[in-house]
């Protein structure tokens, strides 16, 4: 995956800043209605997979020349020195050891431990929340509110 496309870029910029996993770029899919394992989910309702995060990918796989290169861009972007050992992630469901610099920066996931919720979708102030993530991304606001719907009647 490429993040050459403007609003891929803009995404996955937002992404960092409200998440970990909304790096991962792809959108939560479930099987059937009211079957979503939030387990795999990120708090926000991505799907946490290697196959559409490059940073989990680069993760598991130990690619340096991935963490280099992200490593500058988050420096640029945080306004900091990221090292490549900083480049890392394991999702947002994880202790507090394998928390990366985005899980900790991520103000979505710390809502949602606040409110003591399994997800955003759980949470009833989602529709109206002005989180950059949902400002930033409608569409993605609404794919996360009929993962809502599903929920509440199941």
């Amino acid at each position: 995956m490429t993040t050459d496309n403007p609003t891929r870029r803009r995404f996955l910029q937002v992404g960092g800043a409200c998440g970990v996993c909304a790096l991962c770029g792809g959108l939560a899919r479930a099987s059937e209605a009211s079957e979503y394992d939030f387990e795999k989910l990120t708090y926000c309702c991505f799907e946490c997979d290697p196959k559409k995060c490059p940073t989990l990918k680069a993760t598991l796989e130990n690619d340096l020349e991935y963490k280099k290169k992200t490593a500058v861009e988050w420096s640029e972007k945080y306004e900091r020195e990221v090292s490549p050992d900083e480049v890392f992630c394991y999702g947002c469901r994880v202790p507090d050891d394998k928390k990366s610099l985005l899980v900790t920066r991520c103000d979505v996931r710390q809502c949602v431990l606040d409110k003591g919720l399994v997800s955003c979708a759980h949470c009833p102030d989602l529709a109206t929340c002005q989180r950059e993530l949902w400002t930033s991304f409608p569409d993605f606001r609404k794919h996360v509110l009929g993962i809502r719907e599903k929920v509440l009647a199941g």
